[in-house]
């Protein structure tokens, strides 16, 4: 479960800013060693920044970098690196509808050891590419989606393409 109790978020002119405080909880069994665990056994702090660039009102731009610091895992002697993201990306509204389409990129990389006596203490790495595009069938209320990402430069972790389809669905605000 991620919960996010922090998320400032400021607008001036053409720019946005972000400031976001979350943490996964080891919720779900755990138990070490064993194959049907439906959590990871231990708590997962993530500080993220994020900035975003409307240099004209149909055209977006942003920015973003990840601190994820993980605690000692549950009845183990483990405890997993520390990881940095970066996000970006940009995407353009086509029409007043709010059909968009964009282009992403990410990286991610382990950027301190593993510690403790127990795992496989080799350090994990991710980059990835794609294009994403969304399609409003009732205009700003449900609409399907699609994205495609190319994972590249990786180490440790699973690679390949990943293809996503979705339904977006806005829930009205309450007045």
């Amino acid at each position: 479960m991620y919960l996010q109790p922090v998320w400032l978020s400021w607008t001036k002119g053409k720019y946005s800013y972000a400031l976001n405080y979350g943490v996964w909880a080891p919720t779900g069994r755990y138990k070490p060693h064993d194959l049907d665990n439906g959590g990871h056994g231990y708590w997962s702090h993530n500080v993220r920044v994020a900035g975003r660039m409307k240099p004209i009102p149909r055209l977006s731009l942003s920015l973003a970098t990840t601190l994820e610091m993980n605690q000692w895992q549950k009845d183990t002697d483990f405890k997993e690196g520390s990881h940095l993201t970066v996000d970006m990306g940009g995407s353009y509204i086509l029409d007043g509808r709010g059909d968009e389409i964009g282009l992403f990129g990410h990286y991610t990389s382990q950027i301190s050891d593993d510690k403790g006596t127990n795992g496989g203490f080799v350090s994990d790495r991710i980059a990835g590419i794609g294009g994403f595009g969304s399609y409003w069938i009732k205009p700003m209320k449900v609409g399907l989606m699609g994205r495609i990402t190319q994972n590249f430069n990786v180490k440790n972790r699973f690679g390949g393409t990943a293809v996503q389809v979705g339904v977006n669905y806005l829930i009205p605000a309450a007045h």
